[in-house]
């Protein structure tokens, strides 16, 4: 935010007042879904571990204690899904999650086109790919949520059923 009032304080305490309401409201919308621009958890490449950490930091204790269901951001451009977890811990079940389920989704196209996984995958990193894509959640009920990755990727199939 460069408006010169906001700060990194101001930013999470209306981020912890925002949830405090949001968890008062679980009866009629059961999933707490946050959305930002970088990482929390990625393993791409330097951004994972130098700005992902940063954000991290201030914003995974609130998340956690907040009992967010969802971080969902983009800023790498690439498709990267972990599990539940939590100070770099995860049980690796998305069965009744402990700890929030990050996803990384900026794959959707760029000129800078994919960004290659430079890092060996971590235990919390549940899937990970490098083709264009997008992301779809399908809500079914307060115990129920479908997430898709739909590859678009033209270099997969022909140019011809780009599109389709």
């Amino acid at each position: 935010v460069t408006d010169g009032n906001t700060t990194v304080a101001s930013l999470l305490a209306w981020l912890k007042v925002d949830l405090e309401k949001a968890n008062k409201n679980r009866e009629a919308v059961p999933w707490i879904v946050v959305h930002g621009h970088r990482s929390i958890y990625c393993s791409c490449d330097g951004d994972c571990h130098a700005d992902a950490r940063k954000v991290r930091k201030e914003m995974e204790p609130i998340l956690f204690d907040y009992g967010v269901d969802f971080f969902i951001n983009g800023h790498e451009h690439n498709y990267e899904r972990m599990w539940p977890t939590y100070k770099d811990k995860s049980d690796q079940s998305n069965v009744n999650p402990r700890a929030p389920i990050y996803v990384v989704t900026g794959a959707a196209g760029s000129q800078e086109m994919h960004e290659p996984f430079t890092y060996p995958q971590p235990s919390w990193s549940a899937f990970r790919s490098n083709t264009f894509s997008y992301s779809r959640m399908f809500v079914y009920n307060a115990t129920h949520i479908h997430w898709q990755q739909v590859q678009t990727d033209p270099s997969l199939f022909p140019l011809s059923d780009y599109g389709r």
